[in-house]
């Protein structure tokens, strides 16, 4: 459950930063959409990646006898997924900003 939380803070921070990119040019309707539909896109793209790397974590550690060093690879997981999250952000918001001047 934790899990999916941390993948739409992930999906929507795109969205958001790329919201905030139109916001921040005085964009019109259209602009808001090309906002949206790239936010969009830099999300699945983050999402994907993360349960990718999830998926090869749960591989790993699957193996592993030690509890304790299982539950240090999923707080790594979980602390990286903070640091991708700040990525989907800025990555969103340069990619509407793109789509911003190609609009204008």
């Amino acid at each position: 459950m934790l899990w999916t939380l941390l993948l739409s803070i992930c999906f929507l921070a795109a969205i958001a930063g790329a919201v905030n990119s139109a916001e921040a040019v005085q964009a019109n309707w259209i602009g808001y959409i090309l906002a949206i539909i790239a936010g969009s896109a830099v999300g699945t793209c983050c999402v994907w990646v993360l349960t990718r790397i999830a998926n090869k974590v749960e591989a790993t550690t699957s193996s592993l006898s030690s509890t304790r060093v299982r539950e240090r690879y999923l707080g790594a997981l979980y602390i990286s997924t903070a640091f991708w999250m700040a990525l989907a952000a800025i990555t969103g918001e340069w990619l509407a900003t793109a789509f911003m001047r190609l609009e204008k």
